[in-house]
């Protein structure tokens, strides 16, 4: 398997795996929640991910910002930015899931 193929296969491991824990922590509160705090779990989500991502793999790591940033090229077929729209969207997807 080439390294582009293993980088979006394991996006996508990574996209399901976020979403099976979030539907099991979130399926009991989702029904009572705003879409106002939908909307802000999903961006804390976001955002913690985005620090923890730069943060610890630039800064412990040593990863150059060039590296770090060729993830989010989705012209090369690199998928990661992907991922990130949807641990932002999950929130939203699972109380859509819940409500059929």
């Amino acid at each position: 398997m080439s390294e582009l193929r293993a980088h979006q296969l394991s996006t996508l491991t990574a996209a399901l795996l976020f979403f099976g824990l979030g539907y099991l922590m979130l399926k009991n509160q989702i029904l009572t929640a705003s879409p106002a705090s939908l909307l802000a779990s999903g961006a804390l989500l976001l955002f913690l991910t985005l620090i923890f991502e730069f943060g610890f793999f630039h800064y412990i790591g040593k990863y150059p910002w060039e590296k770090l940033l060729a993830d989010y090229n989705i012209l090369a077929g690199r998928v990661w930015a992907l991922l990130l729209i949807w641990i932002a969207a999950t929130p939203w997807i699972i109380k859509f899931i819940i409500k059929k």
